[in-house]
């Protein structure tokens, strides 16, 4: 099943749809949310899923996200090799620059690249996410749910609400999606990112225009972690 928690799915999401079906014969329906609250609009394509299908897992697509046609291909791939409960590609997003360190930072849901830079949803650290880009097939803490691919069981071994917003004392709030990855870990369940699963994020322009090139197929696969699981 495909959930697009929003207005519409995107062409491209429909594609990689279509492309799985024809190379690996699997059955993709799809399904669309609106003119709810995004938390609630996940919540209730679970609901859908868990109550009214037999359907293996739940591949969210946000709809301002235009992911690659092989988007489904890889990470049905990547939760077979890894066994993966959570798989997922990466986004580009604005980030907030940090005053030192590596160019990881906070996520800053709007602004410009010159004031944020830009960055990946990605933490392999909590509450900071990756910059542009990471390479190969590596486990997460958490990510963005733009384009994330979720076992039937997850959902099973989580209890409702999957997806809601968390607001701190001094008013920090949360996205419904990082919330998901920390239950989903506490659960003892694997998150994995496919970096070479590169989607576009549109705002005003598609982000990838204004961000650093991308890494290519080798260096992927060099930097796949899979690999030295498997000579272990």
């Amino acid at each position: 099943m495909r959930g697009n928690p929003a207005w519409s799915a995107t062409r491209a999401m429909e594609e990689a749809g279509l492309r799985a079906q024809r190379e690996l014969g699997v059955k993709v329906t799809l399904h669309a949310i609106e003119r709810h609250a995004t938390a609630s609009a996940r919540n209730k394509l679970v609901i859908m899923m868990l109550d009214q299908s037999k359907c293996s897992h739940l591949w969210f697509v946000d709809d301002d996200t235009v992911c690659p046609h092989d988007a489904l291909v890889k990470l049905l791939a990547l939760e077979r090799d890894a066994d993966a409960d959570i798989a997922t590609g990466v986004t580009p997003a604005f980030i907030h620059k940090p005053r030192s360190g590596n160019g990881n930072g906070r996520f800053a849901p709007t602004g410009t690249p010159q004031k944020y830079g830009i960055g990946v949803n990605i933490q392999t650290e909590r509450g900071r996410f990756l910059p542009c880009w990471p390479v190969g097939r590596f486990p997460i803490i958490a990510a963005g749910t733009s384009c994330m691919l979720i076992r039937r069981r997850v959902f099973e071994q989580i209890e409702h609400p999957w997806f809601n917003y968390f607001e701190s004392r001094a008013g920090a709030q949360s996205t419904e999606d990082i919330p998901f990855c920390d239950k989903a870990r506490e659960a003892g369940l694997s998150l994995w990112c496919d970096a070479s699963v590169i989607c576009d994020h549109i705002k005003e322009i598609g982000l990838l225009c204004v961000a650093p090139e991308q890494p290519s197929d080798e260096q992927h696969q060099a930097a796949d972690q899979l690999k030295e699981v498997s000579r272990a």
